[in-house]
């Protein structure tokens, strides 16, 4: 019960992505974890020995959902467009959905894939100990979160952002991305070129 206790525990405090669950159980951290039925099948389908004891839903938990004048009514409507998913095991029924409709989720000439905008932290790790760009203050952009965010937001396609975090100080850079000038696509091209000059 113990083990139950601490990896619940973890799961409520770690930041989005960073805790995996069938690892856990794998190597005896715990005897129960919760996470998403597709994470768990995943896990399965590469020789994990776990199983599925509940499913707490009527039907998935996960929900795809545009604007109505979209003109996307079916998955099969997303070809050639930005489609956001939440990573770490929430992307299984969207990819599985793409596919089945003849959509390859990994060409981005089908479908473009917005995905967490930390990538998970790894934005950060690239970009530790390097002072943001001067031409960042043309977008109000003052910290390495808000230049990732407002790009991010500043798409045309793109309405929401879900950056995920634990810590309130995070969550309050995080709404600094929300204040001031946004990228234009001239801008969004800089910052294309930047990032891709860096490797």
């Amino acid at each position: 019960m113990r083990r139950l206790l601490l990896l619940l525990s973890l799961l409520l405090t770690a930041p989005a992505g960073a805790f995996a669950v069938q690892p856990t159980i794998a190597v005896g951290g715990a005897e129960f974890g919760i996470d998403w039925l597709p994470s768990l099948l995943a896990t399965r389908d590469k020789g994990g020995d776990i199983v599925n004891i509940a499913q707490v839903f009527a039907r998935s938990g996960m929900t795809e959902v545009t604007w109505k004048d979209s003109g996307i009514e079916s998955v099969a409507d997303m070809k050639g467009k930005k489609v956001g998913v939440w990573c770490c095991g929430n992307e299984f029924e969207l990819f599985a959905a793409l596919t089945k409709n003849g959509i390859d989720p990994k060409n981005s000439d089908e479908v473009t894939i917005v995905n967490q905008p930390f990538d998970s932290g790894s934005l950060f790790q690239k970009v530790r100990g390097k002072a943001l760009p001067e031409w960042a203050a043309e977008f109000d952009a003052g910290t390495w979160a808000q230049f990732f965010l407002k790009y991010c937001i500043s798409h045309p396609a793109v309405t929401c952002v879900i950056p995920g975090t634990s810590q309130v100080r995070h969550l309050e850079d995080n709404l600094g991305a929300a204040r001031g000038r946004l990228p234009d696509a001239a801008m969004r091209r800089r910052i294309e070129g930047y990032w891709d000059s860096r490797g």
